[in-house]
């Protein structure tokens, strides 16, 4: 189904190549550097507002202007976010984390934090499946599982004062969300022992149409390739060992769709609840087809 996204590239090409310079920020390296600028990129959580995506011409970052601030996002989180949604492809999130916990396959005993746990899908698989601990942290609350202690907070408040160390530390789809992304690399890679490893999972942002689903402005802040985000991490002290590609997930289609036909999305509820986890059963076949899906392992050399 990625497929969808190369014919929208080629019918969308002013986007692409409609680049003009401006002076910005970079929210990486802080210098002030040019920017390129794509085009407008809807929201589906704003009405009638759109979002400029910008690279920077010195690290290359791909990041979302204007950049939201911390209460737009939390207004957003408290009153416009689907959990509605998440909701019904709660089985195609615990198919994608079957996926990602094969990947992953660590040993027993081996402690992991997962930042960003969400409905706690992944978390809950690595800790029945492969008899590890988990720490997963979210502002979301989960019930009570086996080997999973679920931490209620903000990331960025639980990366100030969690001093452990561990074998694993887990984003996935993540780390888009995060407006200080500069201060929290290293302090995430602190989180490792020697050799521990790091697995983010990121929407792949190379060489997209405005109507991809993923953009999901302004929430997500920043956007990555696999360059971009090895590159930044890698100056923390990890390396790249692994990466693999996956596709969109039903949601992200369904987004990729509000946008081609102007609709906040709305349209798509509880009400359609069994038509949508019928598509989500067929369309999650095709994980390991797509492109969409950015994942990374980077180990910490010790």
């Amino acid at each position: 189904m990625d497929s969808i996204f190369g014919i929208l590239e080629t019918l969308d090409k002013g986007f692409v190549l409609n680049w003009r310079r401006e002076m910005h920020k970079c929210l990486a390296c802080l210098e002030n550097v040019e920017i390129l600028h794509k085009g407008n990129v809807r929201s589906v959580y704003s009405e009638n507002l759109t979002y400029n995506i910008m690279r920077c011409i010195s690290c290359d970052l791909l990041q979302t202007v204007p950049q939201p601030t911390s209460e737009t996002l939390n207004d957003i989180y408290t009153n416009n976010y689907r959990y509605d949604l998440h909701e019904i492809f709660k089985d195609e999130k615990a198919f994608r984390a079957k996926k990602i916990g094969k990947l992953i396959s660590p040993s027993r005993g081996t402690t992991i934090l997962e930042l960003g746990s969400g409905n706690g899908a992944l978390a809950r698989n690595l800790a029945s499946r492969y008899f590890v601990e988990v720490t997963a942290v979210d502002f979301i609350t989960n019930d009570i599982f086996p080997g999973v202690t679920f931490i209620e907070s903000d990331i960025e408040s639980w990366l100030e004062r969690d001093s452990n160390k561990y074998d694993y530390v887990v984003m996935s789809h993540t780390l888009e969300h995060m407006i200080n992304i500069r201060e929290m690399v290293p302090r995430i890679c602190e989180l490792l022992r020697d050799n521990g490893v790091l697995v983010l999972i990121v929407p792949n942002a190379k060489k997209r149409s405005r109507y991809w689903g993923y953009w999901q402005v302004p929430i997500h802040t920043v956007h990555f390739t696999e360059s971009t985000l090895c590159q930044l991490f890698e100056r923390c002290g990890v390396k790249k060992s692994l990466v693999k590609y996956a596709a969109i997930d039903t949601l992200g289609l369904l987004a990729t769709f509000a946008n081609i036909f102007q609709t906040d999305g709305k349209d798509f509820n509880s009400r359609y609840a069994i038509i949508l986890r019928a598509i989500s059963r067929i369309f999650r076949q095709t994980y390991w087809l797509g492109n969409s899906d950015l994942i990374v392992f980077l180990a910490k050399v010790g």
